[in-house]
């Protein structure tokens, strides 16, 4: 990639918009991937259009622009869905299943990495038990589940080493997969505090443990001044105090504006006989296009 970037970049910049069809073009022309083109290329934009999580999500963020911040100005478009986006990037969820799959695939083996999955799995049932005295079989909890969150820290490294040394395992996806969510359900440990919650849940044959974030604001705001100033705008941001302060923008200038069609050509037609029944879905297509 990086033997063949520079000629890519020179020849793109006489580009004006690099749409995706545009950075699929000029990446076969080159041999390059085409997305980290399209982040080198950013470096020349004036405009970038993106999904909030280049900006909002803590790991997949884009740290060339916003680990030191810079002249930005961000326009955030249909702002009313941010608050649940934001809390779903800043939570995290693990379930007992998916540690009791590894578990019976490594077999019954002695082995560091089987020994924290058996600890682990053991604190799943003992939370079961928890569970189990609750009317909905889930409860929640203010405080963080550290002694949880402790198993979970010392399962990484046997994890982590059994990966190196299994490279060619057919295993290797599927407890790969496991250490990104161990991992994750980790880096959501360490933000915990006064705006979380803990939610334990046996459902079926399995039990989860989830930290959700109920107020993101304080990460939102971070992320906000990592540039120069931001505009938020939607149709539906109502009550607007309430979204200035889950935003964290609490302090932030608010203006409502009428809207700009005119009333008369407003029509409200109701067609009764279509039925919107999942079941009856192929049958309505027609009348509902």
């Amino acid at each position: 990639y990086y033997d063949r970037i520079r000629t890519a970049l020179w020849n793109a910049l006489d580009q004006q918009h690099f749409t995706r069809a545009v950075l699929e073009d000029i990446a076969k022309q080159y041999t390059v991937c085409p997305f980290e083109l399209g982040l080198d290329l950013s470096m020349w934009c004036d405009v970038i259009v993106g999904d909030y999580n280049y900006l909002f999500d803590p790991v997949v963020s884009l740290k060339r622009f916003f680990e030191q911040g810079g002249d930005y100005l961000f326009l955030v478009d249909e702002a009313h869905n941010l608050p649940d986006r934001a809390r779903e990037m800043h939570s995290a969820t693990l379930y007992k299943q998916n540690i009791s799959q590894a578990k019976k695939a490594l077999g019954r083996k002695k082995s560091r990495l089987n020994n924290a999955l058996t600890k682990v799995n053991q604190a799943f049932v003992e939370l079961r038990h928890e569970c189990a005295e609750t009317p909905q079989h889930t409860f929640f909890q203010k405080e963080a589940r550290s002694d949880f969150n402790r198993l979970i820290m010392q399962t990484i490294a046997p994890l982590q080493e059994w990966l190196e040394e299994n490279k060619s395992s057919e295993l290797h996806q599927t407890l790969l997969t496991l250490y990104f969510d161990l991992q994750g359900y980790l880096r959501v440990s360490e933000r915990y505090d006064e705006h979380f919650v803990t939610q334990i849940s046996a459902t079926g044959g399995d039990v989860s443990v989830a930290q959700l974030c109920l107020d993101p604001s304080a990460f939102l705001d971070k992320n906000f001044a990592s540039g120069r100033g931001a505009v938020l705008f939607s149709a539906t941001l109502s009550p607007m105090p309430y979204y200035g302060t889950i935003l964290g923008c609490s302090q932030a200038t608010c203006a409502a504006f009428a809207s700009p069609f005119d009333q008369k050509n407003l029509g409200l037609f109701c067609a009764g006989n279509v039925s919107t029944r999942y079941k009856d879905r192929n049958a309505s297509i027609a009348q509902v296009a």
